[in-house]
């Protein structure tokens, strides 16, 4: 029960959705108990709303990509605010200046995923701070420095957390990832099954769909790495993920640089092993990744039986002797 506890308590802290909501809860936790030792009443509430909307601008990111990010969204929630206070007395006005912010944010949103989150989190904050001044000018300025106060504990919470642990999010997308590429795996043998009248075209096309998944977890995956090189030399757990990172990027680009006519295949060897051995080989290929998957979220080694390098053996093996064969009847193939 204790190990199984501790598998399930690792496999959430590496989670991303775990990390944020964990930085979340903090930043909010220590608002709610500063607020009742200062018996904050109306001040608690756009403290919390700022703390929220600084939340919505967070990307996986180092503590120097989030301190950037973190000071480019506070000087956007700035204009926000100021923009707020501006022309609260005029809503004709208030609504143009949401519009043209909403426009704005969109394009700017359209540069990067950063850029996307951030732009999304100053929209809610105008929304916040719309709200909070619909009754008087007097309560959007009270209401300002409060948010944007907020917005600032939650950007040192998200930065310091990035700074002690910087690698929980780069596990979970390196898992990610292997966990993906073993289904890619598992799908690309299904087409090497020397079975005649199989429906082919529906495992190509579950095939290229999960190809799609795999491209994306190897491109968050690099996104999650580059911006953790710094100057200088990374530290020994950055070099090991990028080695992982690059062997998933060449099983990959070697498994789907091969585009065969499988019905042909199936015909040519059916009297034979040969593509039951290189299923098998895609198979237990896919199993230890995994198997990698699983030991990369629990930090542990992972195990390696032997399995795998002995059926590669016997498939070189099985080929050598079909080639052979056929050096030896050139026309068995046809018979």
């Amino acid at each position: 029960m204790d190990t199984t506890w501790k598998l399930s308590w690792q496999r959430a802290s590496n989670h991303e959705g775990f990390t944020r909501g964990a930085r979340a809860f903090l930043a909010l936790a220590v608002v709610l108990a500063y607020g009742w030792w200062a018996d904050w009443q109306t001040e608690l509430m756009p403290v919390l709303l700022g703390v929220i909307a600084s939340a919505l601008t967070e990307t996986d990111d180092s503590w120097r990509g989030r301190l950037r990010a973190q000071l480019l969204a506070m000087g956007c929630f700035t204009l926000v605010a100021l923009a707020v206070c501006a022309t609260v007395s005029w809503p004709w006005v208030l609504m143009g200046v949401m519009a043209l912010s909403a426009f704005t944010f969109t394009m700017l949103g359209a540069l990067s995923e950063r850029y996307r989150a951030i732009a999304f989190g100053s929209l809610v904050l105008f929304i916040y701070e719309a709200l909070a001044a619909h009754t008087s000018r007097d309560a959007a300025v009270v209401a300002t420095p409060l948010m944007l106060g907020g917005a600032a504990w939650y950007g040192v919470v998200s930065v310091l957390w990035n700074a002690v642990m910087p690698r929980a999010p780069v596990r979970y997308r390196l898992a990610k990832l292997y966990a993906m590429l073993g289904e890619y795996l598992r799908l690309k043998a299904l087409l090497l099954e020397p079975v005649r009248d199989e429906d082919l075209e529906r495992r190509r096309m579950a095939l290229a769909l999960h190809n799609g998944r795999v491209v994306d977890a190897l491109n968050a995956t690099k996104e999650s790495l580059i911006s953790r090189m710094g100057r200088g030399t990374p530290p020994l757990w950055l070099q090991t993920a990028m080695h992982q990172y690059l062997a998933a990027q060449d099983v990959h680009e070697r498994v789907s640089s091969s585009h065969e006519h499988y019905d042909l295949l199936a015909q040519s060897f059916f009297h034979s092993d040969v593509l039951y051995r290189c299923q098998r080989v895609l198979t237990l290929l896919g199993e230890q990744a995994l198997k990698f998957s699983v030991a990369i979220q629990q930090q542990t080694e992972p195990v390696h039986s032997g399995v795998t390098s002995r059926a590669i053996e016997d498939m070189e093996a099985a080929l050598a002797h079909q080639e052979a064969l056929e050096r030896e009847h050139p026309n068995a193939a046809q018979a």
